[in-house]
């Protein structure tokens, strides 16, 4: 484990981060195993693991083998806490392209996982009181001991949680206007771009890095530009993922075709995951 900082010079360096697979699936077993260790490590030391959680497609897999790893294989998620990056502005918690409604199917409900500990960011509070309520957010985290792991996913502009590009390194909690282009992304969800809400409410990117381990998961062609703009370019606030490279514990996980744009010669050997 590592930065993705570069090992020599800024231009030949190699990152040790990156974690390639030919099949997604093997990432995804392998992100789900951490966590399970995580929790069970947690359990033995008398303190329940926190998890920072993420929503979309590159987290469907990660989430589905935690559930398996509950069913079949004796995983225990009591006593465990869960705070999500983001939520929609607007949506009520039971509309089916809300991160409520996606935590449910694809983890609370299967695991049951107690209600008082998985927390998603409540839009109707964040309306009501934003500053406030990031400040509450964040104290939410803290007095449970901080984050384990924050699982990220990444966008097609190098967004991550919901800071767009401009996103400053010491951001907190807070709300923010969503890009075009991540609106029209979600589209789809929505039924039509008229329909996708056009804040939302998220961790920033100084909460993503307090987290003591980062894990982003990345897939397919569509994310292979970002990723390269996050490894290969230059720490910007126009590219938020760049910000977190340096984190001391981080694990870029990707597939074949999101590593397409990068230089191969700067990929260390041992990036390969078999």
């Amino acid at each position: 484990m590592g930065d993705c900082t570069a090992s020599t010079s800024a231009s030949s360096g190699t990152f040790d981060c990156l974690r390639i697979v030919r099949d997604r699936a093997l990432a995804e077993r392998r992100v789900a195993g951490q966590i399970r260790t995580l929790i069970d490590t947690g359990r033995e030391i008398g303190r329940p693991a926190v998890l920072g959680l993420a929503t979309g497609r590159s987290m469907i897999g990660v989430l589905a083998e935690c559930v398996r790893l509950f069913r079949e294989e004796d995983l225990s998620f009591e006593g465990v806490r869960t705070f999500n990056l983001d939520e929609y502005i607007g949506l009520d918690v039971n509309h089916d392209a809300s991160f409520h409604a996606f935590m449910q199917v694809h983890l609370f409900a299967p695991v049951g996982l107690d209600k008082a500990h998985a927390h998603v960011p409540s839009s109707k509070r964040a309306l009501i009181n934003p500053d406030g309520y990031a400040d509450i957010w964040e104290a939410a985290i803290e007095e449970a001991g901080g984050l384990d792991v924050q699982l990220l996913g990444l966008g097609e502009n190098a967004h991550i949680a919901f800071n767009e590009p401009g996103s400053s390194r010491e951001s907190r909690t807070r709300i923010v206007d969503l890009a075009e282009d991540t609106r029209q992304v979600a589209a789809a969800q929505f039924c039509g771009l008229e329909y996708v809400p056009r804040q939302a409410f998220t961790a920033g990117i100084a909460t993503i890095r307090a987290a003591k381990r980062l894990r982003i998961l990345a897939f397919g062609a569509r994310k292979a530009q970002a990723l390269k703009s996050t490894l290969m370019g230059p720490v910007d606030e126009a590219v938020p993922a760049s910000l977190i490279r340096d984190h001391p514990d981080l694990e870029i996980w990707i597939d074949e075709a999101a590593a397409s744009e990068l230089d191969p010669a700067r990929v260390p050997d041992g990036a390969w995951v078999r």
